[in-house]
C-alpha cells in the first residue's frame, strides 16, 4: 500500500508539474481519470464548455488528493516537492474559479442587457398606445366641435328665419293696416257725400 501511495504521488506531481506549465491536453486530462469510474447513473449532457471546465476541476481535485494522500509524515526535498504541487494545484483551482466567475459575470451582464432591451421594447409599445391614444383623443374633440359648430349655425339660421318671419308678418300687419285705413276712408267719404246730396235735396 505504501509503494502504491508513493507511486500515486509521484504520478501526481508529474501531472501537476505538467498543469503548472499549461499542459491541459487530451492526454493530462486521461491520465488523471485512469482510475475505475464508479457505476454511477449517465449524467445530462452539457455544452462542451462546461463539460471542459467540469473535467479540469475534478482532475485538479482528483490530483489534490492523490498528492495529500501520498504527503509522508517525515520532511525533507519530496515533502517541499508536494508543497509546491500542491500550491501549484490551489493556483490552478483559483485560475478555474476566477474563469468561472467571469463567466457567470458575463452571462449576468447578458441577462441584464437582454432586461433592458425588454423594457425598451415596453417602453415604446406604452408609448405607442399613449400615441394612439392622444390621436382618438384628438379626433374625438374635433368632431365635438364640428358638432358643435352645426348646431350653432342651425341655432343661428333659425333664429334669422324667425326674424324674416317677424319681419314679414310686421309688413303684412302694415299692409293689412294701411288697406284698412283707406277702406274706411272711402267708407266716410261715401257718407259725407250721401249727407250732403239728402241735404240740398231737403233744401230744394
Amino acid at each position: 500500500a505504501k509503494i502504491q501511495a508513493v507511486h500515486r504521488g509521484k504520478q501526481a506531481r508529474k501531472e501537476l508539474q505538467k498543469l503548472k506549465e499549461g499542459d491541459t491536453s487530451e492526454e493530462v486530462v486521461a491520465t488523471a481519470d485512469t482510475a475505475p469510474p464508479e457505476e454511477t447513473e449517465p449524467a445530462p449532457s452539457k455544452p462542451a464548455d462546461e463539460s471542459e471546465d467540469d473535467a479540469v476541476a475534478s482532475m485538479v481535485e482528483e490530483l489534490i488528493k492523490e498528492v495529500s494522500a501520498s504527503i509522508e509524515p517525515v520532511g525533507g526535498a519530496d515533502d517541499d516537492d508536494l508543497k509546491e504541487q500542491a500550491a501549484a494545484a490551489l493556483k490552478i483551482q483559483a485560475v478555474h474559479r476566477g474563469k468561472q466567475a467571469r463567466k457567470e459575470l458575463q452571462e449576468k451582464r447578458e441577462m441584464e442587457a437582454a432586461a433592458v432591451k425588454i423594457q425598451a421594447v415596453h417602453r415604446g409599445k406604452q408609448a405607442r398606445k399613449e400615441m394612439q391614444e392622444k390621436h382618438e383623443m384628438e379626433a374625438a374633440a374635433l368632431k365635438i366641435q364640428a358638432v358643435h359648430r352645426g348646431k350653432q349655425t342651425r341655432m343661428e339660421l333659425r333664429k334669422e328665419r324667425e326674424e324674416q318671419e317677424a319681419a314679414a308678418l310686421k309688413i303684412q300687419a302694415m299692409h293689412r293696416g294701411k288697406q284698412t285705413r283707406m277702406e274706411l276712408r272711402k267708407e266716410r267719404e261715401e257718407q259725407e257725400a250721401a249727407a250732403l246730396k239728402i241735404q240740398a235735396m231737403h233744401r230744394g
